[in-house]
């Protein structure tokens, strides 16, 4: 918790960050693949809790990500 404030400070994030060392989080949202490992997980959750949108990659292609401009849309549509 406190590495996770320090980095957010060191970069002026105005979000919280989460690390998930127990792998607690990645479980209950379903980002694990078939051998046990997390994937690359974008999520856009509204203040509210609910999931607006999400995007799950394996990380081996950087091609494979989603576009800033996509990600960006989606947040305008929900503030």
């Amino acid at each position: 918790m406190a590495d996770n404030l320090a980095i957010a400070k060191a970069n002026k994030l105005a979000y919280p960050s989460l690390s998930d060392v127990k792998a607690d989080v990645i479980r209950k949202y379903d980002v694990l693949d078939f051998a046990n490992v997390p994937k690359v997980a974008f999520f856009v959750i509204h203040k509210n809790g609910k999931i607006h949108w999400r995007s799950t990659h394996s990380g081996r292609d950087p091609n494979d990500l989603p576009q800033i401009d996509e990600l960006l849309n989606v947040i305008n549509k929900i503030q």
